[in-house]
C-alpha cells in the first residue's frame, strides 16, 4: 500500500516540477490522514463493508487526474487560475 500511496503522491501533484510533487504528497497526505478515516466511520458505508475504502479512492484520484489534469493538480490549477485570471480583471475594469 505504501508505494500505491507514493505513486498516486507522485501523479496528483504532478511529475513536472518539485512543487507539484510537494503539493500531491500534502494533498494525499491530508486526504488519508482526515479525510479517510472519517469516511470509514459511515454507517451507509459499514453497511456495505467496504474494507478498501482508500484502495478505491485513490486509484478514483488517480484515473480522474491522468483523464482530466495528465499534467498533475499542481499545474492544472495553475493553469485554471491563469485562465480565469483574465476574466476576473475585465469583470472588475471600469470601460
Amino acid at each position: 500500500m505504501a508505494s500505491v500511496v507514493i505513486v498516486v503522491m507522485a501523479v496528483t501533484g504532478g511529475l513536472a516540477s518539485v512543487w507539484g510533487a510537494i503539493f500531491g504528497a500534502a494533498t494525499i497526505r491530508i486526504l488519508g490522514d482526515e479525510i479517510l478515516p472519517r469516511l470509514e466511520n459511515l454507517d451507509a458505508l459499514k453497511a456495505w463493508h467496504v474494507d478498501y475504502l482508500n484502495i478505491i479512492i485513490y486509484a478514483l484520484l488517480l484515473i480522474l487526474v491522468m483523464i482530466f489534469m495528465p499534467q498533475g493538480l499542481f499545474l492544472g490549477l495553475k493553469d485554471a487560475i491563469r485562465r480565469w485570471q483574465p476574466k476576473l480583471s475585465r469583470k472588475g475594469a471600469t470601460p
